[in-house]
């Protein structure tokens, strides 16, 4: 019997493949006509949820751009929140940015995300205020990946703060990749692939 190496090291768990995530964004116009967010707003909250899901294998990049109707701008009740359903695009994770986003148990609570499953027929979207700050994209795709709420200070799905880098645990990690792979399975998500390069 052999002895053990006292100075091998482990090998590297093998790389799993990279999962890329379309998201697509329904985004309401000023009376201007201009988007009320603009790529410079959108693009630090996606690389933010890159680092924080990256572990998992989870890659998140900006497919799809529509409008989202006048109508639909604020979300204050249940059923402002349900409305946006029919806006869902099969295989990518829906965003609508609105431009206000109230507490539907609170009323006159501002919340800065939501990630909401339609009543109707258990569509679920993800609903971010326009002046949410960067994490809460991040905070949401958790709540869509299968992760509750966190009671540890920092954590991406806890709401404290101290001021330290935000972090996922590995069951988070795991838990996220279950459930895209899940939602892969059944249709609901596709794997977009990387970016084409142009030649």
């Amino acid at each position: 019997m052999r002895g053990v190496d006292a100075d091998a090291q482990p090998l590297p768990a093998p790389a799993r493949p990279t999962i890329d995530i379309g998201l697509a964004f329904a985004i309401p116009r000023d009376e201007r006509g201009r988007r009320v967010v603009d790529d410079a707003w959108v693009k630090p909250r996606i690389d933010e949820a890159n680092r924080l899901w990256g572990a998992a294998g989870l890659h998140f990049r900006w497919t799809i751009e529509d409008d989202l109707p006048e109508a639909q701008r604020e979300a204050h009740t249940r059923e402002d929140r349900d409305a946006l359903a029919p806006l869902v695009v099969v295989g990518h994770v829906r965003i609508a940015v609105v431009t206000e986003l109230e507490d539907v148990d609170e009323p006159g609570r501002r919340r800065m995300g939501v990630c909401w499953t339609a009543r109707r027929d258990g569509r679920r979207y993800i609903l971010l205020a326009s002046y949410s700050v960067p994490g809460v994209l991040a905070h949401e795709l958790g709540h869509l990946l299968g992760n509750g709420h966190s009671k540890v200070e920092d954590n991406l799905m806890s709401y404290e703060r101290t001021g330290a880098e935000v972090f996922v645990d590995g069951l988070q990690t795991s838990r996220a990749r279950a459930t895209a792979t899940t939602l892969l399975a059944n249709g609901v998500l596709v794997d977009v692939g990387p970016p084409r390069r142009v030649p």
